[in-house]
């Protein structure tokens, strides 16, 4: 057994113990790779085992799965030319007034 795996297995179970649960911030940080299939078989079983637990998280996977799929329905369109003279003329001036203390 390598280093890596070593270290892999004493985080599944430290000090000789029983396995350690996944957290919620550790999941957060595997989602991505755990929706597009990349995370290797052990860590998605560690993944799926923490979602049962855990409500606030199956909530947060079915938000980011409802979110990512309207991202990809958006399309692009081009602003006018004016508009964006004229967006960018009122940010200007709102950055300024805001750096002079005003409102």
């Amino acid at each position: 057994m390598n280093l890596r795996e070593r270290l892999k297995q004493w985080v599944r179970f430290p000090f000789g113990g029983k396995p350690r649960m996944m957290t919620c911030e550790e999941l957060v940080g595997l989602l991505a790779d755990y929706l597009d299939g990349s995370l290797d078989h052990e860590t998605a079983r560690e993944l799926e085992r923490h979602l049962d637990g855990c409500a606030s998280c199956l909530n947060f996977i079915k938000t980011y799965k409802t979110t990512t799929a309207w991202v990809k329905e958006i399309t692009y369109e081009e602003i006018p030319d004016e508009f964006k003279d004229r967006l960018a003329n009122f940010l200007k001036t709102k950055i300024r007034q805001e750096k002079s203390g005003g409102t």
